[in-house]
């Protein structure tokens, strides 16, 4: 893992470590513990056919990063030491990225409060970044997902911090999902939380449907919705690869989404996920199927094979080579 520690007596982030995996101790008095000072970051490198390992737009997730901390009150970290901090934890942990298009090494970046005081103002800050590999996030991403649309729960609201990855909010999450998979779901779609009749996202992933021949996803400029990496991607393959006409400025009704014809979410975690019913749960579990997955599975295959190193990537994408290091203790 790679750490730093941020004070603002001295003013600067201290130099980056690199350090073997392991316990970090907290203050039971800190921002984090008391007050949920914390955000975070999902990233993931993988392996090219090769052989060499690349970080995927980490310029991205930079830039949300530091919009998530300064949203939160908390300081910030410029995007070429988050840069450096990702390679450096990837190079020392390249043995475990999984082979060509078989998973990726997943990246969590996270910040938080650990000064000794219970205060609203933090004076010094804790950066970490751990790196673990992984898979698919869903274990029936292959079939197709069955997800429910809830009434009970809302995610986020108009003025709050649903558009940045604050560690607060997905606990909220959790227990929506966990009822619903012991339904028999997967996930978990979110509406507006003061105008139900608009859409918005899933728990953790963005949401895609095509209708009439668009591409469709609900706008964030509302900042209720995470402006997801994977997102952007997938809009700008849309639109430059295939052609589509892609509607991502607008809010999206509850109606257009059930006379869609195909429904994926997207996401770090769930890359790109096929959604095979929907059911809405102020219609008594009125199901709504979607056996299409033409363009989702399109916009999918040629994501992965960017990030696989198989198909060039734009050129306005970062892709980051990182080089191997060996793993040392400091």
């Amino acid at each position: 893992m790679v750490t730093s520690r941020f004070s603002k007596k001295i003013g600067r982030w201290e130099d980056l470590k690199v350090l073997e995996y392991g316990p970090i101790e907290v203050e039971p008095a800190s921002g984090a513990l008391n007050y949920g000072f914390s955000v975070f970051e999902g990233i993931k490198a993988f392996r090219s056919e090769d052989g060499s390992v690349k970080l995927f737009r980490p310029d991205m997730n930079a830039a949300r990063f530091k919009q998530s901390a300064e949203r939160m009150n908390m300081v910030s970290m410029d995007s070429e030491l988050f840069i450096d901090a990702m390679c450096k934890v990837v190079a020392a942990n390249s043995r475990f990225v999984p082979p060509c298009g078989e998973g990726a090494l997943y990246l969590r970046p996270l910040l938080f409060a650990s000064n000794p005081q219970l205060a609203s103002e933090n004076e010094e800050f804790t950066f970490v970044v751990f790196a673990s590999p992984t898979g698919n996030y869903f274990n029936s991403v292959d079939e197709g997902l069955r997800v429910l649309v809830t009434e009970t729960y809302n995610r986020s609201a108009v003025g709050g911090v649903g558009y940045v990855k604050a560690s607060g909010n997905y606990p909220a999450t959790m227990l929506p999902k966990k009822l619903a998979m012991e339904q028999g779901f997967d996930d978990v779609l979110y509406k507006n939380s003061s105008e139900s009749h608009f859409v918005e996202e899933a728990s953790t992933s963005n949401l895609f449907f095509v209708r009439d021949g668009k591409l469709y996803t609900p706008d964030t400029s509302r900042r209720t919705i995470l402006e997801g990496i994977t997102r952007a991607s997938l809009i700008y393959l849309a639109r430059n690869e295939l052609g589509m006409e892609v509607v991502d400025n607008e809010s999206l009704t509850v109606e257009m989404l059930k006379s869609s014809e195909e429904v994926f979410l997207s996401g770090t975690a769930a890359g790109v996920a096929r959604v095979k019913t929907l059911t809405f749960e102020d219609e008594s579990g009125t199901d709504y199927n979607y056996p299409s997955y033409e363009v989702g599975k399109k916009l999918k295959e040629m994501l992965l094979d960017i990030q696989n190193g198989k198909r060039k990537a734009p050129p306005s994408w970062l892709i980051v080579n990182v080089p191997t290091l060996r793993v040392q203790d400091q």
